[in-house]
């Protein structure tokens, strides 16, 4: 049996790989329109490029999508096509396509998707309006989705999606990659971390949406109380909050920038606490990579997370209290979070289809 599915930006990669590293068990793996660098997923997937278009932008990306999407059901007929991100873009993509030459059809809803817009302001709010509730409608003609919790169900079930054909499947990760270390101290040594310190790390994109104002707020506080916590981000970078975190944390705040999975493990494991204070998620994998690491996890309350962080907050002086109490401890891994279980849960999506 053949899936074809859209690629990812670099920044996705690692879902791509760790969701088909379970499926090419059992099944041919096609890559459509992905023309990047990550050799674990030209490794994994066979890639499918009929486009020379280049892609710059959104609306570059999206159009050389849709071109290579339509040559490949074409010429290619597979079995399954499916969306494992970015279901306001891809997703209705998949839907679309999957109708036009009657190809059975998987989306994956990462994000909060239909709710997405209230994060924006002025013309975006419109545009992710229109983004939400109209061109994300199209994946309600996908024959299943796979969601991360409960909100993103009943949000399909509103949106008179049939419940028969949700299955909440949470975020897959590599365990091989995340362990707990044997020794903290010596691992801080050569990543050129000082032994002495506090680690609170984070790891994602430095937006918005993904409570950034959270740690503006809270970093100045915190470094008053305590110069010995420290602050480490990961992820892609937003010039604008670059700037508005290194001036309330100053020598306080280390930005990292993207970095790949391998290095990414190393100050994870290095690190005493996880802070994720997002506004709105499916299910963060950076959660279940810090659960497999034995590190601790705060995180804002919403949806379900409650059932998967060490401790959860709502508002910012009452992460403050937390933070500074120091009382940091992990927790027994929650057993939906077992990887054997969810490889087995995600074949079973397709096996079924």
């Amino acid at each position: 049996m053949k899936i074809g599915t859209i690629g990812p930006r670099e920044e996705y990669s690692s879902n791509y790989y760790y969701i088909g590293k379970i499926l090419s068990k059992q099944f041919d793996l096609d890559l459509i329109s992905y023309y990047g660098k990550d050799t674990r997923l030209t490794k994994t997937y066979k890639i499918k490029n009929y486009s020379k278009l280049s892609a710059k932008g959104e609306l570059t990306y999206f159009i050389r999508d849709i071109l290579n999407l339509y040559k490949y059901c074409r010429r290619q007929r597979p079995d399954i096509l499916c969306s494992l991100q970015r279901p306001d873009v891809q997703g209705p993509l998949i839907g679309f396509f999957g109708k036009l030459f009657g190809i059975k059809t998987l989306v994956r809803l990462s994000g909060s998707g239909f709710e997405n817009y209230k994060l924006k302001k002025g013309f975006k709010k419109i545009l992710t309006y229109f983004v939400c509730h109209w061109f994300m409608r199209m994946i309600l003609g996908s024959d299943r989705i796979i969601c991360m919790n409960s909100k993103q169900k009943a949000e399909l079930i509103r949106y008179g999606y049939d419940p028969k054909k949700i299955e909440i499947v949470l975020q897959p990760t590599d365990m091989q990659l995340y362990q707990p270390t044997k020794n903290k101290n010596q691992l801080r040594k050569k990543l050129g971390l000082n032994p002495k310190y506090k680690y609170i790390i984070y790891i994602g994109a430095l937006e918005k949406y993904k409570g950034m104002d959270t740690f503006v707020n809270i970093i100045p506080q915190v470094i008053k109380h305590n110069k010995n916590i420290h602050f480490i981000f990961i992820g892609t970078d937003c010039e604008s909050y670059n700037e508005k975190l290194m001036q309330v944390g100053g020598k306080n705040v280390h930005l990292l920038g993207q970095l790949p999975p391998a290095k990414t493990t190393y100050y994870l494991r290095a690190s005493d606490l996880l802070l994720h204070p997002s506004l709105t998620d499916g299910f963060p994998r950076t959660i279940s990579e810090a659960a497999h690491s034995n590190i601790p996890v705060i995180a804002r309350d919403i949806v379900d997370l409650k059932k998967f962080a060490s401790k959860t907050f709502q508002t910012d002086p009452e992460l403050i209290k937390y933070i500074l109490k120091e009382k940091w401890s992990s927790w027994k891994l929650p057993a939906r979070l077992d990887q054997s279980k969810l490889a087995k849960q995600y074949l079973k999506q397709f096996q079924t289809l």
